[in-house]
């Protein structure tokens, strides 16, 4: 089980000795929280105005001398959602692609003064992405992605993807890092399929990269939002 870098991990307020974060794929385990009520939330930064956007949230006790899980575990009677992401002000419950860059916000339960919090950031990608199988019906996977794009295209590429539930536009621009090109939209189905063609006559030849765009609403306050999924790369010729 791979650690997150020495710089990711964050003190709380107690106890004194740091709580041991790892994230593998879409799950956490955590270690050495406060005793409480401890309520995680996902973020990425909007890629129109850069305030964070929730993507995932998920609430909980911490216990001393136990591990605090996401992503890990079964339904039971006690737990009938077992510990899979939850939906909060979305209608049911996503589990979210986790990117390197992504911030992990712990909030425990206050008993003197301001609640015991920490902040990590995602690192490298470490395990396989998405719900564990245990999970899967309960919090589907939000991936937002560009599925099996092109080595090599010319002075246009169709491409395909999917977007996850809850999404109502995907804007997909390519840049060969002088020149950008105009936003292309496209429209997820009902099952989050999209397939839209992006125009790279203006580009250079090259190396070209292609980011997607799509536009949800935030986990915790549903207000719109725009977050960037996974870049594809190609050579144009």
């Amino acid at each position: 089980m791979a650690a997150l870098p020495a710089a990711a991990h964050a003190q709380f307020p107690f106890p004194s000795a740091p709580p041991t974060i790892t994230v593998i794929g879409d799950s956490v385990i955590a270690s050495g929280l406060p005793f409480g009520r401890t309520t995680v939330t996902a973020t990425r930064a909007d890629a129109v105005t850069g305030a964070p956007v929730a993507v995932g949230t998920f609430a909980a006790s911490a216990m001393t001398f136990q591990p605090f899980t996401i992503n890990t575990s079964a339904p039971t009677l006690l737990k009938p959602t077992g510990d899979c992401w939850q939906k909060s002000a979305w209608s049911s419950a996503l589990t979210p692609d986790l990117q390197t860059g992504d911030k992990l916000a712990f909030v425990g339960t206050a008993i003197f003064g301001q609640p015991p919090r920490t902040t990590i950031t995602v690192g490298a990608p470490v395990g396989s992405p998405g719900p564990v199988p245990v999970c899967s019906a309960l919090a589907p996977w939000a991936r937002n992605a560009i599925l099996n794009p092109p080595a090599t295209a010319g002075a246009s590429v169709v491409l395909n993807g999917v977007a996850q539930k809850f999404a109502t536009q995907v804007a997909l621009t390519a840049t060969d890092g002088a020149h950008t090109t105009p936003a292309v939209q496209a429209t997820p189905a009902a099952n989050g399929t999209w397939s839209a063609t992006v125009q790279l006559g203006t580009l250079d030849n090259g190396p070209v990269t292609i980011t997607p765009v799509v536009t949800v609403p935030d986990a915790v306050t549903g207000a719109t939002a725009h977050i960037a999924g996974p870049k594809a790369s190609l050579t144009k010729s």
